[in-house]
């Protein structure tokens, strides 16, 4: 792990910075998305669809899917420090081609 990966970890632990990507409960999806921003539709624990810009800047909208029953779909975990985690990866196939975790509010790319 990089020395700035981890002074950020130690910044986000003590609570002097606030983690890259936030979460924001909304009705419906805001017609200009904010960067770093993890939109949220439905209420604290009953979630049914999370949408976020791509990370590596192409400004594609990504959604997933939040319920169990559907496929595929991730799974939102809401930490007590107000960071968040989405499993699995999300790994568009067309665009970018990005692959990441999004893991209590910082992305990890995936080789």
């Amino acid at each position: 792990m990089k020395i700035v990966e981890l002074w950020y970890k130690l910044l986000v632990w003590l609570g002097i910075r606030k983690p890259l990507y936030q979460y924001l409960y909304v009705q419906d999806f805001p017609d200009v998305w904010k960067e770093k921003t993890v939109y949220l539709l439905g209420k604290p624990n009953n979630e049914w669809l999370a949408g976020l810009l791509c990370p590596c800047g192409c400004k594609k909208k990504i959604e997933l899917i939040l319920l169990p029953e559907e496929r595929p779909c991730w799974h939102l975990t809401i930490h007590k420090k107000g960071t968040l985690s989405l499993k699995p990866s999300v790994w568009l196939t067309k665009g970018c081609k990005s692959h990441f975790f999004l893991t209590k509010g910082d992305i990890k790319w995936c080789d």
